[in-house]
C-alpha cells in the first residue's frame, strides 16, 4: 500500500480467525475499508498464553476500561478460550 506501512501476519489460532472474522469494518480515506479487531478480542489476545507478557496485561487492563466495552462479549470469549486476567 503505497506510502503506508502494513504487516500481514497469519492468523495463529482460533481465537485469532474468530477476532477477524468478527472485525468491525471502517472506512480508511474515500476508497478503502479496514477491518479493525474488536477491543474484546484484543483483550483475549493480549492475555493468550505466550502472549500474557506484563506489557500485554497492561494494554489488556487499559482496553478493559473503555466506557463501550461489551462486557458479555468479553466474557462468553473469555470463557470459551479458558483465559483470566
Amino acid at each position: 500500500m503505497e506510502g503506508i506501512p502494513v504487516q500481514f501476519v497469519p492468523s495463529p489460532n482460533e481465537l485469532a480467525d474468530e477476532a477477524i472474522e468478527s472485525a468491525a469494518v471502517k472506512p480508511y480515506g474515500d476508497t478503502v475499508d479496514v477491518r479493525i479487531v474488536r477491543p474484546e478480542y484484543l483483550i483475549a489476545l493480549f492475555l493468550e498464553g505466550s502472549a500474557k507478557t506484563p506489557k500485554r496485561r497492561e494494554r489488556a487492563a487499559s482496553l478493559r476500561q473503555l466506557p463501550d466495552l461489551d462486557q458479555a462479549l468479553l466474557q462468553d470469549v473469555m470463557k470459551r478460550y479458558k483465559l483470566t486476567f
